[in-house]
């Protein structure tokens, strides 16, 4: 596709100056170092990002597949840009002047790259300002990023709010009575200080739920939420009420009970259904639960899953033996 349009803007070129044969090969030659370039350029820069290598176990394999896409795509706009500043070096080197049909429409490729490069990465570099200096801010100043008509809706400037240790339970709280589905899904972004600290690329909400300054009101909201992911991650928060650990925990869906099972404030009875879960996830959480009852630890210890008896026996130690007395 990118020798498509270099072959074609050097044909628009080409068909104005055939007395002057010499700018199509520099035009030729400028788009292949620039297609070349872009490609290697772009597939370095994203080596370089380890955090999309560990931001699970499965990136490492994900981004072998998206570094040479990207770069295919990124050396398009590499390939007409080089090829319109060849063309434009080489006329200006023979006299050609810029009014002319073709340094015209190079001009104007050159402008129309640029241009495009600008739109895509300077609000990005603003964001990322933003971004970076709404986690470093305190009350009352992160209450009134929400209120902010640029920012104030932006999920990175968000989950900047969502994560700084000083916002405050009330801002918190005005943070989780929001109803956008985005603030419930995970969002990364290729520019590190967009991404901020946020390198686990959580959503919103699940970064609400984490901070220590979060209140148990809206714990018990986020418990409530539409959003089965949400639930299931704050299920096991301490935060919530006994009431609504016992309602979470008759949930029909497999992620809630795995979360709810990790709970402490899980009445032994409860625990002791979700043991006898097939699910091993379930059972593992009840193993770790320092709520389970002992019959029930000594029960999982014998468990088909060894990650679920290794658990049990962290949680339920065995008794030490009874070291007979030194004698001399």
């Amino acid at each position: 596709m990118a020798r498509r349009a270099v072959l074609g803007l050097v044909q628009i070129m080409a068909a104005d100056q055939a007395e002057r044969p010499r700018s199509t090969p520099a035009a030729l030659l400028g788009g292949l170092l620039g297609g070349v370039l872009t490609a290697a350029v772009t597939g370095a820069v994203l080596l370089s990002k380890t955090r999309l290598w560990t931001s699970s176990s499965t990136a490492p394999i994900g981004i072998i597949f998206v570094i040479p896409v990207v770069a295919a795509m990124l050396a398009i706009p590499g390939s007409i840009l080089g090829a319109s500043l060849g063309y434009l070096a080489s006329g200006w080197r023979h006299g050609r002047r810029l009014r002319e049909r073709g340094m015209v429409v190079a001009g104007l490729l050159v402008v129309a790259v640029a241009g495009w490069a600008a739109w895509e990465t300077v609000p990005e570099l603003v964001l990322g300002r933003k971004v970076r200096a709404v986690e470093q801010m305190s009350e009352p100043t992160v209450g009134q990023v929400l209120e902010d008509r640029t920012f104030g809706h932006d999920v990175f400037v968000l989950a900047a709010i969502a994560g700084n240790p000083r916002a405050s339970g009330e801002t918190l709280d005005r943070l989780t009575q929001r109803s956008d589905p985005e603030l419930h899904t995970r969002h990364s972004s290729f520019f590190d200080d967009v991404q901020g600290k946020n390198t686990r690329e959580e959503a919103v909400m699940r970064l609400v739920a984490q901070n220590p300054n979060v209140r148990p009101e809206s714990i018990e909201w986020l418990a409530r939420s539409p959003n089965v992911s949400t639930v299931a991650f704050v299920a096991s928060n301490r935060k919530l009420s006994e009431e609504t650990v016992q309602r979470l925990a008759t949930s029909t869906d497999q992620e809630v009970l795995r979360g709810v099972a990790w709970n402490p404030k899980m009445p032994p009875e409860l625990l002791e259904r979700l043991s006898r879960s097939e699910d091993r996830y379930i059972r593992m959480g009840v193993a770790d639960n320092s709520s389970t009852p002992s019959e029930t630890l000594r029960r999982l210890e014998s468990d088909p899953d060894e990650f679920v008896r290794r658990q049990a026996r962290r949680t339920h130690p065995a008794p030490l033996e009874t070291v007979p007395p030194f004698r001399q």
